[in-house]
């Protein structure tokens, strides 16, 4: 009887080590994802600082200072929009990320109370 206990105790912990890994390489793709999402869009910013600059020395000063000012505010409300659109897209993610581990968390109990019973 010990020694069932102690290989499902070594079961439990292999399926555990196992789960923790999976979770581990999850995590890090998902990170990997969400810094290429990152990196396209800091491209795409540099880009259309290069284009803007292109244009401004293209202006008088005045036509200039009123650009800029319209350029930036639209460019905050697109940021500020993309940004929301990654948020959610991320937290998407996450919370599916959580709901997977809930799942395993509630059948890795299941197997515990299994066990409790037989014993």
């Amino acid at each position: 009887e010990e020694e069932d206990e102690r290989e499902l105790l070594l079961f439990i912990e292999e399926e555990l080590r196992a789960e923790m890994m999976e979770r581990d390489a999850r995590q890090r793709r998902e990170e990997e994802q969400w810094m290429s999402v990152m990196d396209h869009a800091r491209m795409e910013d540099e880009q259309e600082t290069e284009r803007l600059r292109e244009i401004f020395e293209e202006e008088d000063e005045r036509e200039l200072l009123l650009f800029i000012e319209e350029e930036l505010r639209a460019e905050m409300m697109e940021r500020d929009a993309r940004q929301r659109r990654e948020e959610e897209q991320w937290m998407s993610v996450m919370d599916h990320a959580r709901m997977e581990d809930e799942q395993e968390t509630e059948r890795l109990r299941e197997i515990f109370e299994e066990e409790d019973e037989r014993e």
